[in-house]
């Protein structure tokens, strides 16, 4: 049996959000962070990537009004957790206080420098922003620091 044409459709779309999120990963590797792309297995992340995947299934995320039902990019960060929004709205996702801003997403110290990631999963971009020992542990590779407000 062959899909429908809105299966077919909606798979393309999801593709292409997909391919947008992983595009816009490789700009910030380049302009952004000016650091090259790392693959981590890191329990940490894996864990906040279930996290915001739980909350979205279950329709306990909450998104911006432009997120509809077809595949686009969406913007996630680990210190707003459960909270998808589009291209558009990816500034409500900023930490809300200087103090929020120099905090570790991991261990909740403050910190004067935080390494700054992201990881595409399908076409979800999640920030996060780790200090260098939390980076350590959280099996990364230390690189340049930057503060998180930066990104």
């Amino acid at each position: 049996m062959s899909p429908s044409a809105g299966t077919t459709a909606f798979n393309d779309q999801y593709r292409a959000a997909v391919r947008a999120a992983r595009d816009a990963l490789n700009r910030m590797s380049r302009v952004g962070y000016q650091l090259p792309l790392r693959v981590t297995d890191s329990p940490w992340l894996a864990d906040q990537v279930r996290k915001l995947l739980d909350a979205y299934k279950v329709g306990a995320a909450r998104t911006c009004p432009h997120l509809g039902h077809s595949p686009q990019v969406m913007h996630a960060a680990v210190w707003a957790p459960r909270t998808l929004v589009c291209s558009y709205c990816v500034g409500l996702i900023r930490p809300p206080t200087p103090i929020a801003e120099a905090t570790c997403d991991r261990c909740g110290r403050l910190a004067n420098y935080l390494h700054t990631g992201a990881v595409a999963i399908g076409p979800i971009l999640l920030n996060y922003g780790l200090c260098t020992p939390c980076l350590t542990a959280a099996r990364h590779t230390p690189a340049t620091a930057t503060r998180k407000d930066s990104k």
